[in-house]
């Protein structure tokens, strides 16, 4: 008897089974695959040991106009990129499980199917062995979604059409790489192929990219990327997938895009599919509701991480378990998702927190908007031949406080948390004005906006 088991051992799994643990209980860990998730196997760590190669490829060409000697062109081995990748996955998954086996928890290796109830109790089946608990936190994830599009099956079978999984693993550089959606992985993973010496172009159904990216920044980072070769065909809905070809139409047209890979990146959708959820009451067609405290609808079953479908961050799960932590010890908290930043790590860099312009607008909010461009920081104009990065601040005339804040530049990941922070804690920007930040240093231009206001 468990009091609790953890079906899934991503971000928020693992960390909610640590946490769990430390707090005296006892605890069962299930995971079919390896500790960590999508975000550490198959995603975001996978995918930044790619870009710091091509984004130091790309600094050192720029140097190469400002000072650097370089008696031939710097190239990127894919193969030797594969691997270092492996090394860090494997360096970091084994940092996983020790602080997960430190902690206590039991970790079993299987599929876990959940049977039903004993009385109060949950019970699991993971390789034909039943586990029993008091309660559930399930953290199973989510998958890549695949439409139903003439010959993507096909070209899945034959290697041909990759998702995020199987482009991180390709150990060559297609001469073409199409990239089907103009996401965080899409852009990021475009970017890196790009670097490396693929033609990419990228199909998006929607009229810009990234997203939710505020349009200002998504616009940016479109004109930066294409300055560097990359294609973006947007309004473009993806029809068929031919032997060497992408065939997609736009405004009533049809267009051809040739392709040795295709990586196709529109999305994930909650895994939750033949895991015997409807066994305990829950609705399986749809992502796992769950209320500020990380309960589902059923007692004693809890839900984090992209299985409730609401934000798809590593980041977001880490603080989702917490917050199910404390809830499970009998301790108040709350999950807040107005503030959560998010970045995308493409060259320049994105970064957002709170609310676009756009989604200020539409609520009628009483707001100045604050836009200042990066050349305000001398570190950035020092280190950026392209220097069309800017700073936006969404604030609250009411409040005396930011609503939102989105930039598009270098380090922009490194300190989109921090103004997350000032958003969420809604902190007085007549007290901000009083802090002080490191000189020189980009994330300093940040002052210069408050006093814009």
């Amino acid at each position: 008897m468990y009091d609790l088991i953890v079906i899934g051992g991503g971000p928020a799994g693992n960390r909610g089974a640590e946490l769990v643990a430390k707090a005296g209980k006892k605890v069962a860990l299930i995971e079919k695959g390896k500790l960590g998730g999508v975000c550490l196997n198959e995603g975001c760590i996978p995918s930044k040991a790619f870009l710091h190669i091509s984004k130091t490829v790309e600094h050192a060409r720029a140097c190469a106009k400002e000072g650097m000697e370089i008696n031939s062109d710097i190239t990127i081995n894919q193969e030797l990129v594969v691997q270092n990748k492996d090394r860090v996955v494997k360096r970091l998954g084994a940092a996983v499980a020790s602080r997960v086996r430190n902690a206590g928890v039991e970790v079993i290796t299987g599929e876990g199917y959940v049977e039903g109830k004993d009385g109060d109790n949950f019970i699991v089946r993971v390789n034909d062995q039943q586990y029993v608990a008091k309660n559930l936190l399930l953290a199973t994830g989510s998958v890549p979604i695949i439409p139903p599009i003439e010959g993507l099956k096909e070209g899945l079978e034959r290697g041909f059409i990759l998702t995020n999984e199987g482009i991180l693993s390709l150990k060559e550089t297609p001469e073409n790489l199409v990239v089907v959606g103009a996401g965080v992985i899409g852009l990021e993973l475009g970017s890196h192929f790009n670097t490396a010496g693929s033609k990419v172009t990228v199909i998006e159904m929607l009229p810009d990219i990234g997203g939710r990216l505020d349009s200002d920044v998504s616009s940016t980072l479109r004109r930066s990327l294409e300055k560097k070769g990359m294609v973006f065909e947007t309004e473009g809905k993806v029809v068929k997938f031919g032997e060497n070809e992408v065939v997609f139409e736009r405004a009533g047209e049809t267009y051809s895009v040739p392709a040795n890979k295709v990586l196709v990146s529109i999305g994930r959708r909650p895994d939750t599919r033949n895991k015997g959820f409807e066994n305990i009451g829950l609705d399986i067609t749809r992502a796992i509701k769950t209320d500020s405290k990380m309960r589902t609808v059923i007692p004693n079953v809890y839900a984090a991480g992209d299985i409730n479908g609401i934000s798809l961050f590593t980041h977001t799960a880490y603080r989702e378990a917490e917050v199910f932590t404390n809830t499970l010890i009998g301790k108040e908290d709350n999950m807040d998702y107005s503030a959560i930043p998010f970045a995308i790590f493409t060259s320049p860099e994105v970064g957002g927190a709170g609310l676009t312009e756009a989604e200020a607008a539409a609520q009628n909010l009483d707001v100045k908007v604050i836009k200042i461009p990066l050349t305000y920081s001398g570190r950035y104009v020092v280190e950026n031949t392209d220097r069309t990065g800017f700073m936006k601040l969404i604030y609250d005339n009411t409040e005396d406080t930011l609503l939102g804040f989105s930039v598009v530049g270098s380090y922009a990941s490194e300190y989109i948390g921090m103004m997350s922070t000032f958003i969420g804690l809604k902190i007085k920007v007549e007290d901000l004005k009083t802090q002080t930040l490191p000189h020189p240093t980009v994330v300093e231009a940040f002052r210069d906006m408050l006093f814009e206001i």
